[in-house]
C-alpha cells in the first residue's frame, strides 16, 4: 500500500507542477554576433560567410569590395514558449543606404542613408526589378538614446530572417543608383530580439493540493482493498 500511496503522490506532484520557459534575447549586433550574419555578395541570394571587418563593429561583404547591390541576412530561432517578442535596433550605420526587412515584410523606419540624409529616392533590393522608390527616414547615427521597437511578423516556434538590404552609391543623395564598380562598402547595426516567457502551467493552492492528495491516497486505497478481495 505504501508504494501505491506513493505513487500517487509523485504523479499528483508531477503533474501539477510545470517548469517556466527562460528569458528570450537574441543578440544581432554587427560588432558581437558576426558569426550570425551571412553575406550575398552579388545582391542575390547566394549566401556566404563575412570575410573582413571594417573594424570589431562592421560589416563588409568582402575585403576587395562588392558590387553596388549586397546583402547582409542574420537567422534566429523564437521558440514557441515565449510571448511579447520584439525587435530593438539602437542604431545603424553604412556605406551608403540600408533598408531592413523582417521575414520578407520591410520595418517601418528601419532604413538609414550615410550621412544622415533623408528624403524620397529609390533602392535596389537585388530581386530583379532594379530601383525602386523609397522613402528614407533614417540616418547613419540615428536613433541615440530611443531604439527603434517592432513586435510585428516574428515567426513563433520557427526560423526568422533579418535582412539588410544595402547599396553603395558613393553619396548621400536617397536618389542616386548604386554603383556599378566593385568597391568597398559596409554596414554596421546595434540590435536585439528579446521575448517575455509564456506564463508557466497554474499550480494548485496547498489546500488544493492536499485535497488532491487526498483523493489519490483513497484511490489507492480502493486498489489495495480489491486486490486483497480477489
Amino acid at each position: 500500500m505504501r508504494n501505491i500511496l506513493l505513487m500517487g503522490a509523485s504523479t499528483l506532484l508531477v503533474a501539477s507542477m510545470a517548469t517556466p520557459a527562460q528569458a528570450f534575447m537574441v543578440d544581432l549586433g554587427t560588432g558581437t554576433s558576426l558569426e550570425g550574419w551571412q553575406i550575398s555578395n552579388d545582391g542575390g541570394a547566394s549566401y556566404i560567410s563575412p570575410t573582413a571587418r571594417l573594424d570589431s563593429n562592421a560589416l563588409w561583404p568582402d575585403p576587395f569590395g562588392t558590387p553596388g547591390v549586397w546583402q547582409g541576412m542574420f537567422e534566429f530561432f523564437v521558440p514557441d514558449d515565449v510571448e511579447n517578442v520584439s525587435l530593438s535596433i539602437f542604431d545603424i550605420g553604412v556605406d551608403d543606404r540600408v533598408v531592413l526587412s523582417l521575414n520578407g515584410t520591410v520595418i517601418p523606419g528601419a532604413n538609414a542613408v550615410i550621412f544622415g540624409s533623408v528624403g524620397s529616392g529609390v533602392h535596389d533590393f537585388g530581386d530583379g526589378r532594379g530601383p525602386v522608390d523609397f522613402e528614407f527616414t533614417g540616418s547613419s547615427n540615428w536613433l541615440k538614446g530611443d531604439p527603434l521597437v517592432t513586435s510585428e511578423n516574428f515567426i513563433y516556434g520557427g526560423v526568422n530572417q533579418l535582412i539588410a538590404y544595402v547599396n553603395n552609391t558613393n553619396t548621400g543623395d536617397p536618389a542616386a543608383l548604386p554603383v556599378d564598380e566593385v568597391e568597398l562598402t559596409a554596414f554596421f547595426m546595434q540590435a536585439e530580439v528579446n521575448g517575455d516567457p509564456k506564463a508557466p502551467t497554474s499550480v494548485p493552492e496547498p489546500s488544493s493540493f492536499i485535497s488532491l492528495l487526498g483523493l489519490s491516497v483513497m484511490a489507492g486505497l480502493c486498489k489495495l482493498g480489491k486486490s486483497v478481495l480477489s
